[in-house]
């Protein structure tokens, strides 16, 4: 059997969902207009391990068994309900605070992990990030396919996933788009935290509604 085909097509097809807007792009972009590249970085580097613990479950079966087991799927779904809405309340109170501004490159800046793992636990929290794989491996992880598929998925995807956020970074951080953010903050992180906020719902509202 040629695997090469499905492989190319489920990269293709996470380019695309990463590309448009979501959790993730939202969590870099805020990080990098608020707290400049380094932060943003930090942000997506979480990201991105996320992303390969999530496909590496998938490729290895265990996404298949958090969707068989309602607890398990119903405990992710609401961690990352409430982490969602969480991350809406803060931006929305730091709009209300009126404390938006551009930090320099190493003023203030925050603990190192802190931005990884914030980046970390908005993939690992995504209930849709496990049945997104669960739904796209099964396509092309059968039980006669060898060991070097899922390895090859796991690796492109975590060189994807870290390549793109990044790129999210290095834009989002870039001095044009600072200098907007220094205008239209406070409207920016207002519209984030609304964002957030529904979103956590959404996810909230799903879960408990299937759950």
């Amino acid at each position: 059997m040629a695997y090469w085909p499905d492989i190319v097509a489920i990269f293709v097809a996470y380019v695309i969902a990463t590309l448009s807007p979501g959790v993730n792009l939202l969590a870099v972009a805020g990080t990098s207009l608020r707290l400049g590249r380094a932060a943003g970085l930090r942000v997506a580097l979480g990201i991105a391990t996320g992303s390969l613990l999530s496909v590496s479950l998938a490729v290895f079966g265990l996404a298949a068994m958090l969707a068989a087991t309602p607890v398990a799927g119903g405990a992710i779904g609401l961690a990352g309900g409430v982490y969602l809405c969480w991350l809406g309340v803060r931006a929305l109170r730091l709009a209300r605070l009126h404390t938006i501004r551009l930090i320099a490159p190493n003023a203030g800046e925050r603990p190192i992990l802190s931005g990884y793992i914030k980046g970390l636990l908005v993939q690992l929290t995504n209930p849709k990030a496990y049945l997104f794989w669960f739904a796209i491996m099964s396509l092309v992880m059968g039980p006669e396919a060898p060991l070097w598929v899922g390895l090859a998925l796991i690796s492109g995807i975590a060189v994807l996933s870290f390549l793109l956020h990044c790129g999210f970074a290095l834009v989002f951080s870039a001095s044009p788009v600072q200098e907007l953010y220094a205008k239209f903050g406070h409207r920016i992180e207002a519209l984030q935290g609304m964002v957030f906020i529904g979103l956590g719902a959404y996810v909230l509202y799903e879960t408990m509604r299937f759950g």
